[in-house]
């Protein structure tokens, strides 16, 4: 069997902003939590270190391949499990 999956995940993040940051503006973004990210796609892998899923699943193609490291994943979620057809 096959499944689709949600992980949700927690990224690095930087402020994205060029300009120099007042110190009491650097703290409080500094301390913020980060925000988690949400990726859904099908089960590849699943290893002590990292899980992989492909976003899209063809006959014999796979799209793309990504692979999070599992310091990073908060959940993990079976949305669908699908049947081999082969």
């Amino acid at each position: 069997m096959k499944k689709v999956v949600l992980i949700k995940w927690l990224d690095a993040e930087s402020s994205a902003d060029e300009r120099w940051m007042p110190l009491d503006e650097a703290y409080e973004y500094a301390t913020e939590k980060l925000k988690p990210c949400y990726s859904v796609g099908f089960l590849m892998a699943e290893r002590n270190d990292h899980v992989t899923i492909a976003t899209s699943n063809g006959a014999d193609v796979i799209g793309t391949i990504w692979k999070i490291p599992r310091g990073m994943i908060e959940e993990i979620i079976v949305i669908h499990e699908l049947k081999d057809e082969s």
